[in-house]
């Protein structure tokens, strides 16, 4: 806002990130323990007027190992790109557990997260 010969103006400004990732959460079905299940996906999106590279995809958490991520997505995703980032489950016993994608990149100080949950059986 700003104030000029006494009258006052003000104005909401949104920033929007031009990466962006969809969807924010993946749910896997039952998967008998031992066996890796079908792959999910998540798609990163570059909604920004300037390429921005893909620092890193990887999974934390306690049970990061259970999930193995893959994907298409090149070292810099160019404006109005997107790409694909395949997720699998592993589970190693009958247990449920949840980890978190993680997708860094140039135009985020923050990495874009993906929460991943799945039950082995």
């Amino acid at each position: 806002s700003g104030t000029v010969n006494g009258v006052t103006k003000s104005k909401v400004l949104t920033l929007t990130t031009p990466a962006s990732v969809s969807p924010t959460s993946l749910k896997f079905p039952a998967q008998p323990a031992g066996t890796t299940s079908a792959p999910l996906s998540a798609t990163l999106t570059n909604k920004g007027a300037a390429a921005f590279a893909v620092d890193g995809i990887g999974v934390t958490g306690t049970y990061a190992s259970w999930f193995a991520p893959t994907s298409n997505c090149p070292a810099v995703l160019t404006a109005g790109a997107s790409c694909t980032i395949s997720v699998t489950f592993t589970p190693l016993a009958a247990a449920s557990r949840s980890a978190k994608l993680v997708i860094a990149t140039s135009a985020t100080s923050t990495p874009l997260g993906v929460s991943l949950s799945g039950t082995g059986t």
